[in-house]
């Protein structure tokens, strides 16, 4: 029978103030952390092209965003392409995806092309988005992308201030609350940047869980002979995962020498998060990691 998310126990989520977050100077803002396709908007020399994150022209997009930057001079928007469905709602990332996908290989056709919406994180000089690099303030960039006019396909993306690292943490948990997948930290005078800017950081959910051991998967190439993943789960069966990381060569070897003994073992780990499995009556992990063998313990979570 399949199980309810009720019947799922969940243990507390832990906010992880992970190194990164020291790169966080506060006060600070934050911003809603959307689940759909990265996008680049460029309006230049009049002319619309939306790419993909590899820099793929996405067809179709450029006559229907068009209306978006009609009143603006030539601009580039950062941000994420997300699809709805007939009424309205956004579809799961999947989905929304598959069809954002076939933008690029030229197969999209006109009326899922009209489902296509797109929210704003940032706005960027044409120029200096050649460049690599805006160093103007984030502050200020957001100031001028929220001065771009509302439109039934655009929208800015949800932006909080921040004044210390507890309120972010409270923040966090609200959006994961509301169904957002979680929120990114940015500097008041982060610069835009084309690559991974070490001034934004994304705020991670750390579960941590014990669940007991159920069986074991051999490693292959250099792992060969020793431990590539433990199968786990909880004790009503409504988790069930395969964790292969967080083990070094010495407990991956160990592990496998001692099969048989440790079925029934509980084993601590953490992820950053528990998703739904299609077709499963089971939940997974998301980016499991091994912790610790628990041999003081005898039940799972």
């Amino acid at each position: 029978m399949s199980k309810s998310n009720e019947q799922v126990k969940i243990p507390v989520m832990l906010v992880s103030p992970n190194k990164e977050i020291g790169r966080i100077q506060f006060p600070c803002f934050a911003q809603t952390k959307m689940d759909g396709m990265r996008g680049v908007i460029v309006k230049r020399d009049g002319r619309v092209v939306v790419f993909s994150r590899n820099g793929n022209t996405m067809t179709k997009l450029d006559r229907h965003f068009e209306a978006v930057l009609s009143s603006v001079d030539d601009i580039v928007l950062d941000g994420e392409l997300t699809v709805v469905d007939e009424e309205g709602n956004m579809l799961d990332r999947k989905t929304g995806n598959g069809i954002l996908n076939k933008t690029v290989v030229e197969t999209v056709s006109d009326e899922e092309v009209e489902r296509v919406r797109f929210t704003a994180w940032d706005l960027i000089d044409v120029c200096d988005f050649d460049k690599g690099v805006d160093a103007t303030t984030g502050v200020e960039r957001l100031s001028r992308l929220r001065a771009i006019p509302a439109n039934p396909l655009f929208k800015v993306v949800e932006t909080f201030e921040i004044a210390d690292l507890e309120e972010a943490q409270e923040l966090f948990k609200t959006q994961l609350a509301k169904g957002e997948e979680g929120i990114i930290l940015k500097n008041n005078d982060h610069p835009w940047e084309d690559k991974r800017s070490k001034q934004c950081v994304k705020m991670k959910e750390v579960i941590e869980m014990d669940l007991k051991i159920v069986g074991f998967a051999e490693g292959t190439g250099k792992a060969s002979g020793m431990t590539g993943a433990i199968q786990v789960e909880n004790d009503d069966g409504s988790i069930k995962s395969s964790v292969g990381t967080g083990l070094d060569d010495a407990t991956r070897i160990d592990i496998w020498a001692r099969q048989e003994e440790l079925i029934g073992t509980i084993i601590t780990v953490k992820c950053n998060g528990v998703i739904s499995r299609k077709g499963a009556d089971s939940k997974s992990l998301f980016l499991p990691v091994f912790v610790e063998l628990r041999l003081d313990k005898t039940e799972s979570d």
